[in-house]
């Protein structure tokens, strides 16, 4: 059932640069990064589960047709145009969240605890420690990407 998932933070200036100019997205991608502003998740649809409580379409989640705040920090939310033309380490189009859209997916997740999460919304195919371990990760990740006002590219992975 897993999508593996990646996350970047990084700079709005960064951030616009990639908008702007299409080839800036390879580089900025497989720019050495430090661990607190990279994820990497091999369950992107658990943790939409877990958020959400919707088991989205994989075409929806694939597409990033999502309109809540947490199914976004998940699949993303704007498209990046032009980026499924690009070859990298990705599946299909790029994502981002600005950093206003990361500061609000941040004030969603610091009202939620994983078993609360846990008790609403049932997940099944995947270890509940495992799980509390994403998404202790993938909260962590999005508090310091708020922190320090910085955007999120996401991307599926092969």
């Amino acid at each position: 059932m897993s999508i593996e998932s990646e996350y970047l933070s990084l700079t709005a200036e960064e951030l616009d640069e990639i908008i702007s100019d299409i080839n800036k997205l390879k580089p900025a991608i497989t720019k050495q990064r430090n661990d607190q502003d990279r994820l990497f998740t091999q369950c992107c649809e658990e943790l939409h589960i877990l958020l959400t409580g919707d088991v989205p379409p994989m075409e929806k989640l694939a597409q990033a047709m999502l309109s809540s705040t947490l199914a976004n920090a998940v699949a993303g939310g704007n498209l990046i145009d032009g980026s499924e033309e690009i070859d990298g380490p990705f599946l299909g189009r790029v994502r981002y969240l600005t950093a206003a859209e990361v500061k609000e997916a941040m004030r969603e997740l610091d009202t939620l605890t994983f078993e609360e999460l846990a008790e609403q919304n049932a997940v099944e195919g995947i270890d509940e420690e495992d799980l509390a371990e994403e998404f202790a990760a993938f909260k962590n990740f999005y508090s310091h990407a708020a922190s320090g006002d910085r955007a999120v590219l996401s991307f599926f992975t092969d």
